[in-house]
């Protein structure tokens, strides 16, 4: 998958739709999750991969979507 800045695209082949959601706080990823939109506008939070047992070659796309500094 891959970014056009607003939306995720994907690219190739898959036999699943892409799993997407757009977080605001603290977070732990998990299995389903394929792509996440970060918005951090309220406050800076952590977001903590899972456990790569049983989802070895899993990709995850995580992109930060507010106009917040890093920190």
């Amino acid at each position: 998958i891959e970014s056009d800045g607003a939306n995720w695209v994907q690219v190739g082949s898959s036999d699943r739709a892409l799993a997407h959601r757009t977080i605001t706080g603290t977070t732990t990823l998990t299995a389903h999750d394929d792509a996440v939109f970060a918005n951090a506008t309220s406050a800076a939070f952590t977001i903590t991969l899972p456990t790569a047992v049983g989802i070895a070659g899993h990709v995850f796309a995580i992109k930060k979507i507010d106009s917040r500094m890093k920190e």
